[in-house]
């Protein structure tokens, strides 16, 4: 019974992004939606209810308009994306940059980037979390390790800490 909420929170993320119209029966019974036009409607800042997803197959970042089901905005982000953390004060979102070595931080009212942190020749960032204590957790399965992304007198800091495992993947602070 544990893997029901996952399972229904991951339907309710597709239900939320996912296009009414167009749409086309693919393999295995999954529903295939053709790409949207990016949309960048006025009203997208003004969003404060909004899921944000990381299209990994797009190589975009979105944000969606709870309230409505609207995907009110859409922008370029980085090759692959995985995972996303939003700052405790909802106002960035760190994506982890799984197809390079970045972390990449957006602003949540129009999805600009702000700000990107290279962890390294390998990195393949992968799961992330923003703590409450303003740092930034994230896996790089590539190197094997953990980072923590600090800011410290206007400068990022970064450490690397070792797991010596394959595969580090997902975290939970």
């Amino acid at each position: 019974m544990r893997m029901a909420f996952p399972i229904v929170a991951a339907c309710f993320a597709l239900a939320a992004c996912a296009p009414s119209p167009a749409a086309e029966a693919g393999r295995n019974g999954w529903t295939v939606y053709k790409p949207l036009s990016a949309p960048d409607g006025p009203n997208a800042s003004s969003v404060t209810n909004a899921l944000f997803v990381a299209n990994k197959r797009g190589n975009t970042l979105s944000k969606v308009d709870l309230d409505t089901g609207e995907e009110v905005l859409r922008k370029e982000s980085c090759t692959n994306p995985h995972e996303l953390a939003t700052s405790p004060g909802g106002g960035m979102i760190a994506l982890a940059c799984y197809g390079g070595t970045t972390v990449d931080i957006f602003q949540s009212s129009d999805l600009t980037k702000v700000a990107s942190v290279d962890l390294g020749e390998n990195a393949r960032p992968h799961g992330i979390v923003w703590h409450e204590n303003g740092n930034i957790y994230v896996t790089a399965e590539g190197r094997r390790s953990v980072f923590v992304i600090s800011e410290a007198s206007g400068k990022i800091d970064l450490a690397e800490h070792r797991t010596g495992q394959e595969g580090s993947h997902m975290l939970a602070v």
